[in-house]
């Protein structure tokens, strides 16, 4: 290093002048920063690294954590010497001492950790964050942790949370490894020690498997993470994996505080150095391991449920602002030409009365979980169900109408209103008169699939809201004139 002396690149922080080159990086680019060999005040070798932020982004904010670090010695962290923002270049820096190498360095070197081996690691890197409580790390996995003073320490706390907060334009997400991150930082939500967690259960698989739970590949990652179970660790006993699945959780509440996961550690620890404890247990292993699997499988189910359920509940909710603005629009126009028209709005409908003529739209209902799939003849997709029925007073009391379904048919790209007129097939018993609504999905979608059936679909099914609003209007106001004299016969 003394010949490159005059090549470092000098940087003034709070404690002291520190030196790096620029042409000795130390392992791979991180999400958050670069590592360089660097020198300190008294000639020492350290570990400067550079974060990827300029003081624009940073807006003064400060590395809290590794002031916490500078002060107190927690056991299996990485200490920090350092820190801060170089008063000339502006830019941000962590200095720390030289590590021998890093967790990912030892397994792709040396290859995958016997059991034994992996729950000591474990141990000392769960040691590390129960140490510290004061910060979630976030971006916890295997380049963060360094052997140091030959125990497995971990780097980079507090980075995580400081680059969110310093950093608009960009998302967090983009400095995270995917293979590491929890469900919840793929769906942006608040982080907190579980998060940690289950970075620590991917670890674990990666020290006993050689890979994290879902691979490195980026495509389909996210789905994974967010609902597909983990897989078992296949040279792993019973009690290891049961950890590692609860660890793997989906739901944040659902895993395991981190003194529990030390707990088991150690109790795992204990029965590796004593196998014959072990034995009289092996029953009641495989049925906790069983147990540990099956809840995972059933919260994997249960989290693409959720989701489904969140997400079609945001398409029932738009579909009702879509078929309210269409009512809307149909009240304002029928009242420019009949201004003696009676709107009356009900709780789960709206009327328009005009003499002996009634047109009532009656508003959406979800569809049952059991009905999220697209119906399996025809292929539509209904999110959420309403209808319209024409009703004549008199002379004789008459009633025809349509389904209303906001849904995505077959070869389609997206979801709309459709109006679908269903009548008794000729040939079959007449239990209707004219068109009329069909609010069951099963025989809709034997009636849309166009099969012989007691029901079949009257015309083509009609787009109602948009662009097709006009003819909407006038469709529906032929058939209200229609009742209103008397003839409402069919629609047309």
């Amino acid at each position: 290093m003394d010949e490159v002396a005059h090549h470092l690149v000098e940087i003034r922080l709070p404690r002291g002048v520190w030196g790096y080159s620029e042409t000795e990086q130390l392992g791979k680019r991180g999400g958050f920063g670069s590592v360089f060999l660097g020198r300190g005040p008294d000639g020492a070798q350290v570990a400067v690294k550079r974060l990827h932020l300029d003081a624009q982004e940073a807006a003064g904010r400060e590395l809290r954590m590794a002031d916490f670090l500078l002060t107190q010695a927690p056991k299996h962290v990485l200490p920090i010497l350092d820190f801060g923002q170089d008063a000339s270049s502006e830019r941000y820096y962590v200095i720390m001492p030289v590590a021998e190498g890093s967790l990912l360095d030892h397994v792709e070197s040396q290859g995958t950790l016997t059991e034994t081996q992996a729950v000591n690691v474990l141990a000392q890197i769960a040691t590390g964050l129960a140490s510290v409580q004061e910060v979630v790390h976030r971006d916890l996995k295997p380049e963060n942790v360094l052997l140091h003073e030959k125990k497995w320490k971990i780097a980079d706390f507090g980075i995580a949370r400081f680059v969110e907060e310093s950093t608009s334009a960009k998302t967090l997400r983009g400095f995270l490894s995917p293979p590491y991150a929890a469900p919840e930082q793929w769906e942006s939500k608040p982080c907190d020690h579980a998060t940690d967690i289950y970075a620590l259960g991917c670890i674990a698989h990666f020290l006993l498997a050689g890979a994290p739970p879902f691979g490195v590949a980026t495509e389909g990652l996210a789905d994974a993470h967010l609902r597909r179970e983990p897989p078992r660790i296949g040279e792993c006993g019973n009690r290891l994996n049961a950890l590692v699945s609860m660890m793997l959780r989906k739901q944040q509440l659902s895993r395991p505080p981190i003194a529990r996961v030390l707990s088991v550690l150690a109790q795992l620890a204990d029965s590796n150095s004593n196998p014959s404890l072990d034995k009289g247990f092996k029953p009641l292993q495989e049925a906790a391991a069983n147990a540990a699997r099956e809840a995972a499988e059933r919260e994997a189910v249960e989290m693409t449920l959720l989701e489904e359920r969140n997400r079609r509940q945001i398409l029932h909710e738009e579909a009702k602002r879509i078929l309210k603005g269409a009512v809307d629009y149909v009240g304002n126009r029928l009242t420019e030409y009949a201004p003696n028209l009676r709107v009356v709005p009900k709780i789960r409908s709206v009327v328009f009365s005009l003499g002996n003529g009634q047109l009532e739209i009656i508003l959406p209902t979800s569809v049952e979980p059991d009905s999220w799939e697209p119906l399996p003849t025809c292929g539509w997709d209904v999110v959420t169900v309403g209808s319209l029925e024409v009703m004549q007073l008199t002379p004789l009391q008459q009633r025809m109408g349509a389904s209303l379904y906001y849904a995505r048919r077959k070869h389609d790209t997206g979801y709309r209103w459709w109006e679908i007129r269903f009548e008794d097939h000729p040939l079959a018993p007449r239990t209707n008169w004219g068109p009329y609504g069909l609010n069951d999905l099963k025989e809709a979608d034997i009636a849309l699939a166009q099969i012989a059936s007691s029901r079949q679909v009257q015309g083509t099914p009609l787009a109602v809201d948009d662009e097709n609003l006009d003819d909407t209007c006038m469709r529906w106001s032929r058939w209200l004139a229609s009742a209103q004299r008397g003839k409402l016969d069919r629609l047309e």
